[in-house]
């Protein structure tokens, strides 16, 4: 194909499952809005279906009645292999290009003439970087069954990535671990982030933010200990209670600590321009949209030096940088509340994540694919050159200014 532009095409974006709600599934429904295309999923939660809505995106399931039906689909272990058997032979054959978002939508088998792009915001981390973590979770009799599950699951997607014709990753992090364990290319294009017109609250208010799952991943454990340590409020965005490490997390938190539960993304964005900090120490993460989200309404963070936001967060320029055990979390955020930072330079931070330069080299790299598809197929060398920077531009910075708490 020569000359070709996205209108010439038949694309579809695949996501694994728009049950739940996140990150990944937002991005997946940006990748359909950009691209005019059709979003097609095992199956989809009202969340979902209203954002796609919104968006003007067509959403396509083909396996509703299955995870409807049959809760046990849906829990991992046999909701991850489900996936993948039904991914393999997904209704996809009616498209030139099919778009994967996720680890297992790239298990598609092509047809003849057709092209798998993958999205790939990481291999599949519980049998690679997580693996160790995965496993010092779980019984020693446990352990054993989860190695030889995560070794057919490791197997499956490592045949799988060498079908995809073309990587697109969501982070420099994740290029990395795509070359590291896929021995393959990737071009580097960062998930969009609304950079909202308004900016942070002209005086902060003397609360701390975490939002994200509770999960292990995130650590919430250690930033509610760190909290209960330091006595400064806590506003907790995500599951009002879940079940982490001994306890339930809800129950077991410190008084200061209130947990508000999903809120809507206006209120998510008021919260963070007039918190005092934003607290985000997951393990390794690979991108991590709440840094960015904190950064663009001028919100500093604290954060830990591992995975894509220990790359962003600048300790003392745009936040703090910690270790990431209860001692270091509860220091970072008494450094950072006595700290000052530049609302210009926080907010400059998240520039290159701005949804529009997602939008433009998204497209420009699917039709540069969809023109040479044989000179970049299974290529050695990304589809384009590297054009983002993570580190904030001083030409380009707007005017720095400080609110009247020294953020």
């Amino acid at each position: 194909m020569t000359n070709t532009t996205l209108d010439d095409l038949d694309i579809a974006i695949a996501h694994d499952q728009l049950w739940e709600f996140g990150g990944a599934e937002r991005v997946a429904l940006r990748i359909g809005e950009t691209l005019d295309a059709p979003v097609v999923t095992t199956a989809a939660g009202p969340e979902a279906r209203s954002e796609a809505a919104d968006r003007g995106v067509e959403l396509r399931t083909f396996a509703d009645e299955k995870y409807d039906r049959f809760g046990v689909f849906t829990r991992s272990g046999l909701k991850e292999l489900s996936l993948v058997f039904d991914w393999q032979t997904a209704p996809l054959r009616e498209f030139d290009i099919v778009v994967s978002s996720g680890w297992a939508s790239r298990q598609y088998r092509t047809t003849d003439g057709q092209y798998l792009l993958n999205y790939c915001h990481s291999p599949y981390r519980p049998a690679n970087d997580l693996l160790a973590d995965t496993l010092e979770r779980l019984s020693t009799p446990a352990r054993a069954v989860a190695r030889l599950y995560l070794t057919a699951i490791d197997l499956l997607d490592g045949r799988a990535a060498d079908r995809v014709d073309a990587f697109l990753a969501n982070s420099d992090l994740v290029r990395e671990r795509i070359r590291r364990y896929y021995r393959r290319e990737a071009t580097v294009v960062y998930p969009p982030v609304d950079l909202p017109e308004v900016s942070r609250s002209d005086g902060s208010e003397p609360y701390f933010l975490f939002i994200g799952r509770l999960v292990p991943e995130k650590r919430p454990e250690t930033v509610l200990e760190a909290f209960a340590e330091s006595g400064r409020p806590l506003k907790v965005v995500g599951a009002s209670t879940g079940s982490i490490g001994s306890g339930d997390i809800g129950h077991d938190a410190p008084s200061n600590v209130e947990f508000l539960g999903t809120v809507s993304e206006q209120r998510k964005i008021d919260l963070l321009r007039r918190a005092t900090g934003v607290v985000y120490v997951p393990v390794r993460e690979d991108f991590g949209l709440v840094p960015i989200e904190a950064l663009a309404v001028g919100t500093p963070v604290v954060t830990v030096a591992e995975g894509f936001p220990g790359r962003v967060i600048e300790d003392g320029r745009t936040g703090v940088v910690v270790e990431p055990t209860v001692e270091g979390v509860a220091a970072g955020v008494e450094r950072l509340a006595d700290a000052t930072f530049d609302r210009g330079t926080l907010r400059a931070a998240a520039a290159p994540f701005a949804a529009d330069r997602f939008e433009t080299r998204l497209r420009e790299a699917v039709e540069t694919f969809a023109n040479a598809p044989e000179a970049y197929q299974l290529a050695d060398e990304p589809l384009l050159q590297d054009s983002d920077d993570v580190e904030a531009d001083d030409d380009s910075s707007p005017e720095g200014t400080e609110d009247e708490h020294g953020h």
